[in-house]
C-alpha cells in the first residue's frame, strides 16, 4: 500500500514538473522569438542544447547563457527565463537535473521551431497558449499553389 502511495506521489510530481517544463519552454521560445528583445537566432537555441549534451553540467550552461546574453546573442528576456528555469529545476530536487535540463532545452527547441515562420510572438506564456496561437492564425502564411507550368 505504501509503495502504491509513493508511486502515485512520484508520478504526480513528475507530471507537474513535465507540465512546468513544457509551459516554460513555450514562454522562453516566444521570448527568444523577440518577445524579450532581439530575436534569437536558431543556431543559438541549438548551441545551448548541443553544449549541454557535451559537458553535462548545468552551471557551465548557465555561464554560457550569461555569456551569450552579454554578447547580445541571446536577449535578456529569454536568457533570464532560461536561467530561472534551470534554477527552479535544481531547487525541485529532481533525481537527474542534467537530464531534466536537456529535456527542457529540447522542448525550447521544438517550441522555437514551431514559431519559426510566425511574424510575431505575443501572448504565449505556456504550451496551451502556443497551441492556440498556432491553431488560430499564428501559423505561417502559405503561398497559393500555382500547379505545374505548361511547357
Amino acid at each position: 500500500m505504501l509503495n502504491l502511495v509513493m508511486s502515485s506521489l512520484s508520478k504526480s510530481s513528475t507530471d507537474d514538473l513535465e507540465k512546468f517544463l513544457l509551459d516554460r519552454a513555450s514562454e522562453v521560445a516566444c521570448l527568444a522569438k523577440g518577445g524579450g528583445g532581439k530575436v534569437v537566432d536558431k543556431t543559438q537555441v541549438n548551441n545551448l542544447l548541443t553544449s549541454m549534451q557535451n559537458f553535462k553540467n548545468v552551471e557551465k550552461l548557465e555561464l554560457l547563457i550569461m555569456r551569450q546574453m552579454g554578447r547580445g546573442e541571446i536577449n535578456q528576456g529569454a536568457g533570464k527565463r532560461l536561467i530561472e528555469t534551470i534554477e527552479e529545476i535544481k531547487k525541485r530536487g529532481v533525481n537527474d537535473v542534467v537530464e531534466r535540463v536537456l529535456d527542457f532545452l529540447g522542448y525550447v527547441k521544438w517550441a522555437f521551431e514551431s514559431m519559426e515562420k510566425m511574424e510575431a510572438c505575443s501572448g504565449v506564456n505556456n504550451l496551451s497558449s502556443l497551441v492556440d496561437k498556432v491553431i488560430k492564425g499564428g501559423e505561417p502564411q502559405h503561398r497559393n499553389f500555382q500547379g505545374p507550368k505548361n511547357r
